[in-house]
């Protein structure tokens, strides 16, 4: 049973994985300090017109026509289905979306961060979000100041 624990703590949404994720955001807190902002990332994923031009593709990559839709409903629908069907691709999407933002606003591009922790986890509709927060390189020190108010 106790390896079965082990096993489940690299599972996605488990309990033991999410118990996993708090124990290392735990450890950065103490060991770096306090994080300066927390942030919650939603998908718009039926709204992501670029994904939907990228996944529209022949089988040998090439882009093909959007397709046209008798009415914004019958697109809304479409997309519903699509984004059901390949949960994977919109995860993949989301995922490099959230990196390349990661890339170019906390980096030495933007804003230099200490450290940086986030999971991501699922809506019950099935789209992911992503939770997190960071400690900035010039914290102001929000958290030490506020601790007298807590």
């Amino acid at each position: 049973l106790s390896s079965m624990q082990s096993f489940n703590a690299n599972v996605n949404g488990s309990p033991q994985y999410l118990y996993k994720k708090r124990k290392l955001l735990e450890n950065l807190i103490e060991q770096k300090g306090i994080c300066s902002l927390w942030f919650t990332l939603s998908m718009a994923d039926n709204h992501w017109k670029d994904m939907f031009v990228m996944m529209n593709r022949d089988k040998d990559g090439k882009k093909t026509d959007f397709l046209v839709f008798e009415s914004v409903q019958a697109e809304a629908s479409w997309k519903r289905k699509f984004v059901r069907a390949n949960p994977h691709l919109v995860d993949a999407y989301l995922n490099e979306r959230v990196q390349s933002l990661f890339i170019e606003v906390f980096s030495e591009k933007g804003i230099e961060i200490e450290w940086l922790w986030f999971r991501i986890e699922y809506q019950g509709r099935g789209a992911p979000h992503v939770h997190g927060c960071l400690r900035l390189k010039r914290d102001p020190g929000l958290a030490r100041h506020a601790k007298g108010r807590i």
